[in-house]
């Protein structure tokens, strides 16, 4: 956790890694529970952002999301309206009142995709999110994926792109103090 003093509001920003997509249900279920609990306990007034790798995506699917997912979301390569890590995390996003930054934001899907997997281990896939509370979502000017910026320990192409996780910015408007 990182908090910044802010003129208005303070400005809480959270840091997490969720379970793989083969972790136990047990696991995903105690990883977010305690995270949850952690944001509960945090500055409610504050605007809270969390940078996280869910290891899921929300899909393109707005049903009974359309406050948390975007009309811009990509679609998933595992269907996520059946896959366990994509419920558990939309699930999350739902309780916690968080919106999926990118998901707001038209962009090219290359400037969507967050993490490009080993040769033959899948496609290329949004599971690196911004998130920001609902209360504090016009705060959000932009999502988008840095698409040189690897974070990669492999030098495999895969469809002309290197392996491993691209970094994900995002620019907000807040007010800080000076101090």
């Amino acid at each position: 956790l990182i908090r910044f003093r802010g003129a208005q509001r303070n400005l809480s920003v959270f840091v997490a890694h969720a379970p793989t997509a083969d972790a136990t249900e047990v696991y995903r279920e105690e990883f977010y529970t305690s995270f949850n609990d952690f944001l509960s306990s945090s500055w409610e007034s504050d605007t809270r952002v969390t940078l996280m790798d869910a290891n899921a995506g929300p899909g393109t699917d707005r049903q009974d999301l359309s406050h948390i997912i975007g009309p811009h979301g990509v679609p998933f390569p595992r269907d996520p309206s059946k896959d366990p890590a994509c419920l558990r995390f939309t699930q999350f996003c739902a309780d916690a009142d968080f919106c999926i930054g990118h998901t707001w934001f038209a962009h090219k899907q290359r400037h969507k995709l967050t993490f490009y997997p080993n040769e033959g281990a899948g496609s290329p896939k949004d599971i690196d999110h911004i998130l920001i509370d609902g209360r504090s979502s016009s705060c959000l000017e932009d999502v988008k994926v840095i698409p040189e910026l690897v974070i990669s320990t492999s030098e495999t192409l895969v469809q002309g792109e290197v392996a491993g996780h691209r970094a994900v910015m995002a620019k907000l408007h807040c007010k800080l103090k000076k101090i």
